[in-house]
């Protein structure tokens, strides 16, 4: 589950994403995600085996095929845990590593 200003997100077993609006739910996909985060008007998706997809309120677009072990967000950024020494964030339009010097 997600949430994002007005705009719930929940994921239902077997059925997929969904969007709660305050009165009606309409499904954004039939793909049941290991984990979610929103972002102002984006939504992110852990698929895992098939990384991690943004749903822009249109479509969805996969911004790594990677498969992150977490994710959490700051303000307007995601961030993900690619397993060891492999923290990075998304800033909306790239990734970046963001340190190289992990404990």
């Amino acid at each position: 589950m997600a949430a994002s200003g007005s705009l719930l997100y929940g994921g239902f077993d077997t059925n997929g994403v969904w969007k709660w609006d305050g009165s009606t739910w309409s499904q954004l996909c039939p793909g049941n995600p290991e984990a979610m985060v929103a972002i102002g008007s984006f939504l992110y998706g852990d698929f895992g085996g098939s990384g991690i997809w943004q749903w822009d309120g249109a479509a969805w677009g996969q911004i790594t095929p990677n498969d992150p072990e977490a994710m959490t967000y700051s303000g307007s950024v995601l961030y993900a845990d690619f397993g060891p020494n492999k923290f990075w964030k998304w800033d909306g339009a790239s990734w970046s590593e963001v340190t190289d010097d992990n404990p």
